[in-house]
């Protein structure tokens, strides 16, 4: 689950909103075959968030372009009527 204001960061460094992202998969010009995550490393926020942070590997053909990439990745989840919800 992600909140509908999340901005995501591509490792280009575009921008993407959920929309827009979603929208992407939908069509087929990003197509994510594996993700891998490893060294996930939780922290516990005294706000009641929870951050993540881990390396991932992903196959994945972006924009026509197909590969596996190793990403450092971090995410910040608040708990919203029961339920863990990406906000980061």
């Amino acid at each position: 689950m992600m909140d509908d204001g999340i901005v995501l960061r591509h490792i280009t460094g575009a921008t993407q909103t959920k929309r827009e992202w979603l929208a992407e998969v939908a069509n087929g010009s990003m197509r994510y075959h594996r993700v891998e995550k490893g060294d996930v490393r939780i922290t516990f926020g005294s706000d009641g968030s929870t951050s993540l942070s881990f390396i991932s590997a992903i196959t994945a053909t972006i924009w026509g372009s197909h590969g596996t990439w190793t990403l450092n990745g971090t995410m910040r989840l608040v708990r919203r009527d029961g339920v863990w919800v990406r906000v980061e």
